[in-house]
């Protein structure tokens, strides 16, 4: 039986700059090619990453034209030649190159597994990203090993692991995976409304720290007193501004920072000139110019490590990306957490409530009705 073209609508920007200058646009999704499958669009996830290639700020965004969303949930609607072990009316999740901002969309199946018989369409369109981020920044990055489908035991040594942004999508996932690996979590996060949530995750007030409001007297010495004089061993970071020196300094002998995000970098509002973005470009401009610097020769004589990482990496290696699902699996990590959704026509809205910073968990944008 022949397949044929199905209409969609997809969020497309044309000049970046502003997340006013996404458009709803009606267009086609032609039929699966060979190792493809189409999946009808029943969730969406959002990034921060969608948020900074709108503004113009994510280099591997290329080019405007351009379709934010990173996953996608939904049903399979036809399959290309090729692809076995995946059905019609299957219920799957996917995590692609951008693009996934729309009703419907064709994805190499081997980016496409089946969503939990327990788990909701959101849901699923919250795992992808922040479960295998968390992973190659803990487990690879990091240096903490995850011991893969073995009985998971605690390391030898209890890993004392920092996380900025802790209670977003990424960050819960790194609390999880941080006790199932038996280390020890010091949370950071901006606000005092999200400590509710990591101590729902098992964190303890006294592991959490405020910005602003804990560190008064300063981060490092902070987060010393928790520990009791003691620093960590890996630093997890997405803000990428003014508290990478205190978590630098931080570092245990080979302790290592990863850095995954630059979202204090980020101005809370437009960057078009022609909707008065003039003075968050000035500000954009300052904090670039102020941005983290680091003294290769002290970090030689420290035997630290600083990591920079895009997901983008693990599109191009499929053996590893493959590694960290079964590793994760394994974990039998909680439910992915859903902190807000929209529905699917307005994301841009969704999209500036990312860019505020006041997000916990994941946020999806919905596609119809679930089933």
């Amino acid at each position: 039986m022949s397949i044929s073209d199905i209409p969609s609508k997809r969020w497309v920007t044309s000049t970046y700059g502003d997340i006013g200058n996404l458009n709803l646009e009606d267009s086609t999704v032609p039929p699966p090619a060979e190792n493809e499958v189409r999946i009808r669009s029943r969730a969406i996830g959002l990034n921060f990453a969608d948020v900074l290639a709108t503004l113009g700020l994510y280099e591997a965004a290329g080019n405007p034209p351009f379709c934010p969303g990173f996953e996608v949930s939904g049903v399979v609607d036809a399959i290309g030649e090729g692809v076995e072990g995946i059905h019609v009316n299957d219920r799957v999740y996917a995590m692609v190159r951008f693009g996934t901002c729309t009703t419907a969309i064709n994805v190499d199946h081997r980016y496409v597994r089946p969503v939990p018989d327990d788990w909701s369409f959101q849901e699923a369109a919250a795992f992808a990203t922040q479960a295998v981020t968390a992973w190659y920044a803990l487990c690879v990055l990091g240096g903490i090993p995850s011991n893969g489908d073995r009985p998971l035991q605690p390391t030898s040594k209890r890993k004392i692991v920092l996380v900025h942004s802790a209670a977003g999508g990424v960050g819960l996932n790194l609390v999880e995976m941080v006790k199932r690996v038996g280390g020890e979590i010091v949370a950071v996060v901006g606000s005092a409304a999200k400590i509710p949530t990591l101590e729902a995750h098992g964190v303890s007030r006294e592991r959490i720290i405020v910005r602003g409001l804990d560190d008064k007297d300063g981060f490092e010495p902070k987060v010393r007193e928790i520990l009791g004089g003691s620093g960590v061993d890996v630093v997890v970071d997405s803000l990428l501004g003014d508290y990478f020196q205190g978590g630098y300094d931080l570092l245990n002998l080979g302790g290592r920072y990863i850095a995954m995000g630059s979202a204090s970098l980020t101005p809370s509002g437009t960057l078009s000139i022609l909707k008065g973005g003039l003075a968050n470009l000035v500000k954009l401009g300052f904090r670039f110019l102020n941005r983290p610097k680091l003294d290769l020769l002290s970090n030689i004589g420290q035997n630290k490590t600083v990591s920079g990482f895009n997901l983008f990496y693990l599109f191009d290696n499929h053996e590893l990306l493959s590694t960290g699902y079964s590793e994760i699996e394994a974990m039998e990590l909680p439910k992915p957490v859903v902190g807000k959704t929209y529905p699917f026509e307005n994301a841009p809205d969704a999209m500036r409530f990312f860019q505020a910073g006041q997000s916990i968990g994941k946020i999806v944008l919905e596609v119809g009705a679930e089933s």
